[in-house]
């Protein structure tokens, strides 16, 4: 009997140690593995405020260097406009001078062929191309003269040919003519078969006129002379050189005119804003914003 009650104590004695042991290794090991030591307080501190992103300085200046970045490339992409317009207007104007020139060369051309009284091959089509809208008269008169040539030397062999009949006094027919040539004059007394000395004079000025290619003077001055009558076909060949001059001048005067230039309109210059501007709305927005409270 005594032997059990001992047992029985040890037994007891035993499961109050075991109690204890598990109450310490609840209470005490698995709580202390779970809870970490204490921080400080500057660590805590630390933890608890979180750092921003960027500081307000460095975002007004990404802002400031962003803003300036901006007003170089628009300056750069107006420049670039005002260069493209300006290739633009320069091709025009080359273009236009170079239409000017070549007219200018037909005109040129074709002067020297009814000068030197040759044909205007394929003159004939450039002039009517580029000048019939504007000068259909003169094309037409060119044109003409091409197809039935007159040159400086034509004229003056035909004047050499004429110039006995144009000192010799008209006949019946040209009475009134010579009455109003005879009063237009001083009057000069002499027998009616005497050459007129100013007669001859009026030939050599005629002459000279027509080497020095003047020949509006020179048909002046054989219009003036006795045997004027005698000389009508080279009176009308005189007046259709003189036309066909004119014509190619108002020719030329068109070519040297050319198209009218057309400028291209200049862009309007943008307004850039300064980088200075977008620093204080910058400023604004970083000090409206709210911050983190620890």
């Amino acid at each position: 009997m005594r032997t059990m009650l001992i047992a029985v104590a040890i037994a007891f004695c035993v499961g109050v140690a075991a109690m204890a042991s598990g109450y310490y290794l609840w209470t005490g090991g698995w709580q202390a593995r779970s809870v970490q030591p204490a921080p400080s307080h500057d660590t805590t501190a630390a933890a608890q405020t979180p750092e921003p992103l960027n500081p307000p300085s460095e975002d007004v200046a990404t802002l400031n260097s962003l803003a300036t970045r901006e007003a170089v490339l628009a300056n750069q992409m107006a420049a670039l406009e005002q260069r493209l317009s300006n290739v633009d207007s320069n091709s025009r104007v080359a273009s236009t001078f170079a239409t000017r020139a070549e007219g200018l060369m037909v005109a040129f051309a074709s002067r020297r062929a009814i000068d030197r009284g040759l044909p205007l091959t394929y003159l004939e089509g450039q002039l009517r191309e580029r000048f019939a809208a504007t000068q259909p008269r003169a094309v037409a008169i060119v044109i003409t003269a091409a197809h039935n040539p007159v040159t400086l030397e034509d004229l003056r062999l035909a004047l050499e040919t004429i110039g006995p009949n144009l000192l010799r006094k008209e006949g019946a027919r040209g009475w009134w003519s010579s009455v109003r040539r005879e009063l237009s004059q001083l009057v000069i007394i002499r027998h009616s078969s005497t050459p007129d000395p100013r007669a001859g004079e009026r030939l050599q000025r005629a002459k000279r006129m027509l080497d020095a290619g003047n020949v509006q003077g020179s048909l002046g001055e054989v219009m003036q002379m006795p045997g004027a009558n005698e000389a009508t076909s080279w009176i009308r060949a005189a007046r259709r050189y003189i036309l066909a001059r004119k014509a190619l001048d108002a020719i030329e005067a068109t070519a040297l005119e050319g198209p009218e230039v057309v400028q291209s309109p200049q862009p309007a210059p943008q307004n850039q804003s300064a980088p200075a501007t977008g620093a204080p709305s910058a400023t604004t927005d970083t000090t409206t914003n709210p911050q983190p409270q620890d």
